[in-house]
C-alpha cells in the first residue's frame, strides 16, 4: 500500500488496479474476481496446451487433474498449458504424477517459472520470483 504513490503521474483520468487476495478499506470501489469454473478452465487449458490444432496430446484424466490442480487461476493455467505444449504424453504423465504426490505444480519445473516471469516481464534481481509467483498461482483459500 505504501507503495502506490510511485505510481502518481501527472496524467489525467489515469487508474491503478490493486489485486489482492485480501480486501484493502482504503480503496472504495472493489470487484471480487472468483476463479474460471471448470469449463472455462478447461477452454483456456486446452488453447494453452494447443490442444485444438493437434500439436499436443493430453490424456482426458490428466488434463481434469491439472485443470483440478490450477484451481480455477487463469494465469496457473495459461503457463502450465503452455509449457505441456508439444510434450510426449509421458512428460505430461509424469508431472501430473508429482503434483498428484503433493509437489507444488512451481516446485517441479523451473521452466514453469520461466514462463511466468516473461509474462510478468519482471527482472529476476528486483524480486523474488519464486516467492511472487508463488503467490499469484496460489489457490483461493478454501479450495
Amino acid at each position: 500500500m505504501q507503495e502506490l504513490h510511485k505510481f502518481k503521474f501527472n496524467i489525467p483520468n489515469y487508474k491503478i488496479v490493486v489485486t489482492s487476495r485480501k480486501a484493502f478499506s482504503r480503496f472504495k470501489f472493489r470487484f471480487k474476481l472468483n476463479p474460471l469454473d471448470h469449463e472455462d478452465a478447461m477452454r483456456l487449458f486446452c488453447h494453452s496446451a494447443s490442444m485444438q490444432d493437434g500439436s499436443s496430446y493430453i490424456l482426458e484424466e490428466d488434463m481434469e487433474k491439472i485443470v483440478r490442480y490450477c484451481g480455477g487461476l487463469p494465469i496457473a493455467l495459461e503457463v502450465i498449458g503452455g509449457s505441456l505444449c508439444g510434450q510426449p504424453v509421458e512428460v505430461c504423465q509424469s508431472k501430473v504424477m508429482g503434483w498428484s504426490e503433493g509437489h507444488s505444480i512451481f516446485d517441479s519445473d523451473n521452466e514453469v517459472l520461466a514462463r511466468l516471469q516473461k509474462c510478468l516481464d519482471f527482472s529476476a534481481d528486483k524480486i523474488i520470483l519464486k516467492e511472487y509467483f508463488m503467490d499469484l498461482g496460489s489457490f483461493p483459500e478454501d479450495q
